[in-house]
């Protein structure tokens, strides 16, 4: 799998719950860093910029630091700034590590400790329902 079956898994199941006003994959050529996709909800929005690890480092010290460029990270900050839920979501196999934090994100976060935070997708899903409407799953 790589990043875009990822981002396709997921709005897949957002669909099919039928419970999100707005799913939105961004593809904007003209404007770097906008995050990847927006979610729009009964009760708030949400904007997560996704990454893919196809495999793990070996080791469970090795820092995990998902590739979130310089611009994407002054987009999610001037989103939070202004109030707005944005994450980063890092997708690998069977799992989803996410965070709001976005320096953990950019220092990097043990294996060990990036697998013990990890859910499964349909936590993950779950996770982006009851932000944007209160309500899991």
């Amino acid at each position: 799998m790589n990043e875009h079956g990822f981002v396709r898994k997921v709005h897949t199941k957002l669909r099919v719950t039928g419970r999100l006003k707005k799913i939105w994959k961004i593809n904007d050529n003209f404007q770097g860093g906008v995050p990847d996709a927006f979610y729009l909800g009964d009760l708030d929005s949400l904007w997560v910029e996704y990454k893919y690890l196809p495999k793990l480092p070996k080791r469970d010290t090795t820092l995990v630091v998902p590739d979130v460029s310089e611009l994407q990270y002054d987009w999610l900050a001037d989103l939070q700034a202004c109030g707005k839920n944005a994450w980063v979501a890092v997708g690998h196999p069977n799992k989803v590590w996410w965070t709001q934090d976005l320096e953990l994100c950019r220092n990097g976060i043990a294996r060990s400790t990036f697998v013990e935070e990890s859910v499964d997708t349909q936590t993950f899903i779950d996770l982006i329902l009851d932000t944007c409407t209160g309500v899991r799953g």
